[in-house]
């Protein structure tokens, strides 16, 4: 969703909310689904491309996730296939 592998630390962010509002007895196992999409979903990294610039004039070359997301999108406007 993040258009890049997801961060063990967030990964573990996601497992943590879905895991506390699964617990709330006034909440159960629907809302904490609801609350962790939306957290994805509202989340800048899947609204936004973030692309890192390399300093001064310097050139610096795409990771393979990067690159394969930037052709996938333009050929398809769609996310690359998994591998």
């Amino acid at each position: 969703a993040y258009r890049r592998p997801l961060a063990p630390a967030e990964e573990q962010k996601l497992g943590r909310l879905y895991a506390d509002v699964c617990a709330d007895p006034a909440h159960g196992t629907e809302a904490a689904v609801r609350a962790t999409v939306a957290r994805v979903l509202v989340s800048p990294h899947f609204v936004m491309r973030f692309a890192p610039t390399p300093a001064g004039d310097a050139v610096a070359p795409l990771t393979d996730v990067a690159l394969a997301s930037r052709l996938s999108y333009f050929i398809w406007s769609g996310p690359p296939d998994a591998e």
